[in-house]
């Protein structure tokens, strides 16, 4: 798992990233304006609104409610599904508050229920799997399996391959959140195989985001399981596929994928390059001309400070950057400005500020904040509350973040909370607690190396089944290659035997126009064989470049084609004019030479 207990709440990275779809708000108003359909305006205002919830939520709502309002009039039950599934997705957007997970359930139900009566059955599967990605962001993982399977039953053999591939990324991440890593990666694997299938076949740019996705998703799991090095890999390659899309807002699925993959060599403490990472982000940023697109970043480096135990300079930072605490404050996170200050102030030991800011954001946490924000604040307060003496109040602190660790059931954040509250209970001198709270961490340590035993027999699993799949792959290659070698041979005898036959034929009185034909066909196979034969081995050479193939072709036929018709024209005149003999000469000297033999 990736680290439990972050210094700033990260969740706001998953709905600040989504800024990067304000790209298309401009334009998408232009075409609402010019928009003549129901199904135009519903698709228009519904992405709109999208785009706007984690910039400007009250536009949002105003946008959201507005297309429910344009399907509903127009009384079209798919329109009218759409409306209610976008809004359902929009507040998904931002599941860092309790309140905006449950109204998203809310809209996907009611998008649901009317795809049931109007036996819409893709709106469906579609409405199901955003369930399913809401579950897992609860998380439920029961639920969200369930969502899926229901999902996967409608998509049948419809042919809609995008479909079924989205409904592979679901399991994938229901089975991720149930913590069964190997299940998730065959459906992530499978998802990647529809893609990269569909890619090869249509070569539209809906099919190479999807396979973005995919990698995407593998680049997730690789995270998740601390497999950096994989991870990377895989951000690359995701990115390299923003330079063959064309449906706009590349630049911002790059600052997007920038921001990650800092946040990827942060965790494998390369803080230099993780800065490289951000500055490159942030440079693009500035060329775009959005402001917006700035948060994820600032946080990311905010983040970047705290983590390379720099305080002053995160103190420095977030004082300086008014466009940040503008941002949290509209979007109604004023209590993770005071929580940063507070952890700052702790780490540089002002803890008279760090109480101060501590206890202002704690209510706002306490009431709205999810699981993970209200386990990393309250272990931050205990640390500062540690440091500044007050050892019954940090055990207090602890003491709320581990029932929710263990509601949560997250042994990780149990083991260092537990750590912590012996720790806390040996400086207030209660050491009867103290051991019971190291007996707990020992044994939670001993659930958690058993668990990394089971990740190391997954890593060896998973290697273990990419090496079965490559040599699979090898096996394949090898019998299309002895193939093909057959099939060479069996064209070299071919041309042979017709040019055998051609020579014979001209050793009798045979019609003129018999032997031209056959030559003809014989000398057709024979250069167009030497064609082919070129054709194959010229990749080396051109590299698949179009124009060098183009002109490798052109000069290999301005030697063969003339050398063609010359040669086919000296031999055929030959055969055709030359020591041809007649039938029954030829049997006359067939019966004297095996007359001769007999003697």
């Amino acid at each position: 798992m990736r680290k439990p207990l972050p210094l700033l709440v990260l969740f706001l990275l998953s709905f600040a990233a989504q800024s990067q779809q304000m790209a298309m708000v401009d334009s998408f108003k232009r075409k609402l304006a010019a928009a003549t359909t129901d199904q135009e305006r519903v698709q228009y205002t519904g992405r709109i609104a999208m785009m706007l919830m984690s910039v400007n939520p009250q536009q949002a709502d105003s946008f959201g409610k507005k297309a429910i309002e344009i399907a509903e009039f127009s009384r079209n039950r798919t329109l009218m599904v759409k409306a209610y599934r976008y809004n359902g997705l929009r507040f998904s957007y931002v599941a860092g508050k309790k309140e905006n997970i449950q109204t998203s359930i809310g809209y996907y139900q009611k998008a649901l229920k009317l795809a049931q009566e109007s036996k819409l059955e893709d709106e469906q599967a579609y409405t199901l799997l955003g369930l399913s990605s809401v579950q897992c962001l609860i998380p439920d993982a029961d639920k969200a399996l369930n969502f899926a399977t229901q999902a996967f039953s409608l998509v049948g053999n419809s042919g809609r391959d995008s479909l079924e591939a989205e409904c592979f990324i679901s399991f994938g991440d229901a089975y991720l959140v149930k913590d069964e890593k190997l299940l998730a990666l065959k459906n992530y694997f499978n998802a990647v195989r529809i893609a990269e299938g569909t890619k090869k076949v249509k070569q539209k740019s809906s099919h190479l985001a999807l396979l973005r996705r995919c990698y995407t998703k593998l680049r997730d799991y690789y995270f998740v399981i601390k497999d950096y090095d994989k991870s990377l890999d895989y951000a690359m390659q995701g990115k390299e596929i923003l330079n063959q899309t064309n449906e706009g807002g590349e630049k911002f699925n790059l600052v997007n994928d920038l921001n990650f993959i800092a946040g990827l060599f942060s965790a494998k403490g390369e803080f230099e390059l993780a800065r490289s990472s951000y500055d490159e982000g942030l440079k693009i940023v500035d060329s775009l001309k959005f402001d917006a697109m700035r948060i994820p970043g600032y946080i990311g480096l905010l983040n970047l400070y705290l983590d390379s135990k720099k305080p002053v300079e995160a103190l420095d930072f977030l004082r300086n950057n008014q466009q940040l605490l503008v941002y949290l404050k509209r979007m109604g996170f004023s209590s993770v400005i005071d929580q940063a200050y507070g952890v700052i102030y702790s780490e540089m030991g002002v803890l008279d500020s760090a109480g101060f800011h501590f206890q202002l954001a704690r209510p706002a946490f306490e009431a709205v904040m999810g699981n993970a924000g209200k386990v990393g604040f309250f272990t931050q307060y205990s640390t500062y509350y540690l440091r500044a003496g007050k050892y019954p109040e940090a055990i207090d602190a602890l003491r709320v973040a581990q029932q929710i660790a263990i509601e949560t059931r997250n042994l990780e954040w149990q083991k260092r909370i537990a750590e912590k509250l012996d720790s806390a209970s040996q400086l207030s001198g209660n050491y009867k607690e103290a051991l019971q709270y190291a007996a707990l961490s020992k044994s939670l340590e001993d659930s958690l190396e058993q668990l990394g035993k089971q990740e190391d027999l997954l890593q060896l699993q998973i290697a273990d089944a990419q090496q079965r799949e490559e040599r699979l792959q090898a096996e394949k290659l090898e019998k299309k290659q002895q193939r093909d070698r057959y099939q060479y041979l069996a064209i070299t005898i071919g041309i042979a035997i017709f040019f055998v036959a051609l020579v014979m034929l001209g050793m009798f009185r045979v019609s003129a126009n018999t032997i031209r034909i056959i030559g003809f066909f014989a000398f057709l196979m024979f250069f167009e064989f030497i064609f082919l034969l070129f054709k194959k081995n010229i990749y080396g050479l051109t590299e698949g470049e179009p124009w060098k193939d183009l002109a490798f072709m052109i000069a290999l036929a301005a030697i063969l084609v003339p050398l063609h018709h010359w040669l086919e024209h000296k031999v055929i005149h030959y055969l055709t004019s030359h020591n041809r003999l007649s039938i029954s000469r030829g049997k006359a000297w067939v019966r004297g030479w095996f007359a001769k033999r007999e003697s």
